[in-house]
């Protein structure tokens, strides 16, 4: 567990990030492309696409699970109808 100043430091942080973020989640593959806009640097990365929970699947590209849920982060994606 974390102290409280690690916590603090770690909430400073996290509020001086700022990133965009691009997913496309497909029939196979899941992409994403991160942006931070602080340094300029780009990210993008892909995994196979989960269709009994598709967030998983973005999850993973991105290397890691949410601590909670978050329902604003837009994405777009290819789905066969049919």
């Amino acid at each position: 567990m974390r102290s409280a100043q690690e916590r603090e430091i770690a909430l400073a942080y996290l509020r001086h990030m700022s990133f965009r973020t691009a997913m496309d989640i497909g029939g196979t593959f899941t992409d994403v492309v991160r942006y931070d806009e602080r340094t300029g640097r780009v990210v993008a990365s892909k995994a196979p696409t989960t269709p009994g929970n598709l967030a998983d699947g973005v999850f993973s590209a991105l290397g890691r699970r949410p601590e909670k849920t978050r329902d604003d982060l837009p994405h777009g994606g290819s789905r066969e109808s049919g």
